[in-house]
């Protein structure tokens, strides 16, 4: 739970610099590289991965409007150490050490839409 807490922090701190810097380029093509922290969704890996990342770009194609093409990947890995698997029925076991490995990636088309925003 501690770790979840500390890396949900981390995106969060993260997340919120880069909005507040991201006012200066309104208007401006964009090219990003971020590194990405991952959570799994399912029981065959229990361990967070931070082993992803993120890269994007956007082109402004009107004022108001850009488009874009990404792409993201991440790599989860887990070591369990040797145990012996029964055969329900009885009949026989196996004995063996697993190495989990999940590798992902996911790519996107992106359309931006941006107001201006007057600043008091």
């Amino acid at each position: 739970m501690k770790r979840y807490l500390i890396s949900f922090l981390v995106i969060l701190i993260a997340s919120s610099h880069a909005q507040s810097q991201s006012h200066s380029f309104v208007g401006q093509n964009k090219f990003i590289i971020a590194w990405e922290v991952a959570f799994p969704s399912n029981d065959f890996i229990s361990n967070e991965s931070y082993s992803g990342g993120r890269i994007a770009y956007q082109k402004m194609v009107k004022e108001n409007l850009s488009v874009g093409l990404g792409g993201s990947w991440n790599s989860f890995s887990e070591y369990v150490p040797v145990t012996t698997y029964q055969k329900p029925d009885g009949t026989g076991a196996l004995t063996s050490d697993i190495v989990k490995e999940v590798y992902s990636f996911h790519s996107h088309l992106m359309l931006i839409t941006t107001s201006k925003v007057a600043m008091h």
